[in-house]
């Protein structure tokens, strides 16, 4: 996840989590990602940027896919972001 997805969140992008939850044989991710403006996130997602992004290889790992995402704007300053492998 980190080396396919984090290097697209450049320019105005403070941070990203990917969260998951298993429950029985099924795993839910949510995708949490940390923004300066509005124009950075739609630099990464396009000009409809509450519009879930998704990449050609999730149909491949998706049961389903959310059509809408929630965007929220920050007005702190940015902190060091660190990787837990």
């Amino acid at each position: 996840m980190i080396a396919l997805c984090f290097p697209c969140f450049q320019g105005g992008n403070r941070g990203a989590w990917c969260l998951s939850r298993t429950e029985a044989d099924v795993t839910h991710f949510e995708m949490l990602t940390f923004w300066d403006v509005t124009a950075a996130i739609q630099r990464f997602a396009g000009e409809d940027y509450a519009r879930a992004r998704y990449y050609d290889f999730d149909p491949d790992f998706l049961i389903e896919m959310e059509p809408t995402s929630i965007t929220t704007i920050s007005t702190l300053p940015p902190t060091k972001v660190t990787h837990n492998h």
